[in-house]
């Protein structure tokens, strides 16, 4: 495990109080000139179901129609979209797409305002079912059919992908699905994170995307540090059950085994009794409705404790890193986040990261 301390961090971009943000569009950066101007940039990433995305606005002063036509001539639908962050001359990507959306709009104050509105990877696959296989292809093949695709190739520059479980890796149908909803209900049943916010696509079990964790202090950029410790959504045990293709009955029990960290400490006794039943399709043995219940014990567990961080703007945060927080004010507010989502807020108030997720 490869640690990252925030002192790393402040040597190699030297002056913090210079943030940069520069957009790359079609392979050409986005030049701005003295009558216009950045206005906000707000990048999301995460391990959830929706695309990663980046909204970029920019303000040109209307007076200067020349200006506006140069900058006008660089915005093209469905251009792939680079943005990168970072201070001074050092900048690093935090986000890899397309541009999906252009909005214009004239407020009256003398300036046009353009917002950008940029999709990952996900957000093509959204519009892809193109796939139609039936009892002939592994959800393996099919997966690698989908992620091998031409259409997607300019936009995965790296590929991060563990392999189906044998149990699971049996013969499928995509009918009507998009190649998203169909890699995304696989992920889910799977317990495993999709995401490819720049570039670099990660299919993999739950938690162990980077072998990587950036430690946070307040000396070196972390702001804020905040613990939500929750009974929301908790459950005493998790049943799921099927009807395989004999159609035998099938039905597994996952108890709640709980958690460690601050104030569960009588938790498990408390969600004794409470039980939530799950009727999946597809599942034609014991040991799949067991899989399925354990992950779904799993989720419902790791959803107890979540943290988020907000620190200075720092390029290399992204889903799947271990953040390590340096907080003495508080025993309940140190330990680890493994992120599950990632905002980059850079604005006139300069650059900033709030990281969400889990407690690890």
């Amino acid at each position: 495990m490869h640690t990252t301390g925030g002192r790393t961090f402040a040597d190699k971009y030297k002056n913090l109080q210079d943030p940069v943000l520069k957009v790359f569009i079609g392979g050409r950066e986005l030049l701005l000139c003295d009558e216009a101007y950045l206005g906000s940039a707000w990048v999301v990433s995460s391990s959830k179901k929706e695309p990663d995305m980046a909204v970029v606005t920019y303000l040109v002063n209307r007076a200067f129609p020349e200006s506006i036509r140069n900058f006008e001539g660089f915005l093209a639908l469905g251009q792939k979209t680079e943005v990168q962050a970072g201070y001074g001359s050092q900048v690093s990507r935090i986000f890899l797409g397309y541009l999906h959306e252009i909005s214009v709009s004239d407020k009256g104050e003398g300036y046009l305002e353009y917002t950008l509105l940029c999709l990952d990877v996900k957000g093509l696959m959204k519009k892809n079912n193109g796939f139609a296989v039936s009892g002939v292809k592994t959800a393996q093949q099919v997966m690698d059919e989908i992620l091998g695709a031409e259409i997607y190739a300019p936009l995965i520059e790296k590929k991060t992908v563990t392999p189906i479980p044998a149990s699971l890796n049996t013969d499928c149908v995509i009918g009507g699905e998009t190649d998203y909803d169909w890699l995304c209900g696989l992920a889910e049943r799977l317990d495993y994170e999709f995401f490819c916010g720049r570039g670099e696509l990660v299919f993999c079990r739950a938690g162990e995307a980077y072998g990587e964790t950036v430690e946070l202090s307040a000396e070196c950029g972390l702001r804020e540090v905040k613990l939500i410790v929750s009974m929301g959504g908790q459950t005493g045990s998790i049943r799921v059950g099927a009807y395989n293709q004999a159609d035998e009955k099938l039905s597994v029990n996952e108890p709640w085994h709980g958690v460690s960290g601050p104030f569960v400490q009588n938790l498990k006794q408390r969600l004794k009794g409470f039980s939530l039943s799950f009727w999946e399709m597809g599942i034609e043995t014991g040991e799949q409705a067991g899989q399925a219940a354990k992950k779904r014990m799993a989720r419902t567990a790791r959803q107890c404790l979540r943290m988020e961080v907000r620190s200075l703007g720092m390029p290399k945060l992204m889903p799947g890193i271990c953040v390590k927080i340096a907080d003495d004010a508080s025993v309940s507010l140190c330990g680890s986040i493994c992120a599950e989502e990632v905002e980059h807020r850079i604005s006139g108030k300069g650059y900033e990261t709030v990281v969400r997720g889990t407690r690890c």
